[in-house]
């Protein structure tokens, strides 16, 4: 008999990420790879972890690789766009050995669908560790990504494998 406790099977119909995102209290600024934040109850050592992941609510993601203080911790890398006093989420860090997907019809899904991808009517696949983590001989899990299923008449079913 085949054991799923470990999966997880969803549709995802809106914009938002795989592992599921958290929303956050207080604002952040960037300024390349360094990210300050204020707010009531801000505080980077109490809510982040090194390997935990900033999404700035669009198409991208950022790895935390340093936290230096209460206000001021680090990114593997700058956003495309600086962020100035936004609001943000984060991703803790992945626990996936694999994420899978599948356009299910007969709609393709808009530019973006999963991390800027578009993902064609039928059209699925599978990441894995080796094909989808940056430095992927220091870490031992699948990064994150951004799954947008908002087109219309087009959600996506996620799987994923921890």
């Amino acid at each position: 008999m085949t054991n799923f406790k470990n999966n997880d099977r969803f549709i995802v119909s809106t914009l938002r990420c795989v592992p599921l995102q958290i929303a956050q209290t207080g604002t952040i600024t960037t300024l390349k790879q360094a990210v300050t934040g204020v707010g009531t109850n801000f505080s980077n050592t109490n809510l982040f972890q090194v390997d935990d992941w900033i999404w700035n609510g669009g198409y991208e993601l950022r790895r935390i690789i340093e936290i230096r203080s209460d206000t001021l911790m680090m990114i593997e890398e700058g956003f495309t766009v600086e962020l100035a006093g936004s609001a943000f989420s984060t991703v803790k860090a992945s626990r996936m050995s694999s994420i899978s997907y599948m356009n299910p019809s007969g709609t393709t899904v808009a530019v973006s669908g999963i991390d800027g991808m578009d993902v064609q009517p039928g059209e699925s696949g599978t990441w894995t560790k080796s094909s989808r983590t940056h430095s992927s001989s220091q870490r031992d899990f699948i990064d994150p990504v951004v799954v947008d299923g908002s087109t219309a008449g087009a959600p996506l079913t996620i799987l994923t494998v921890k």
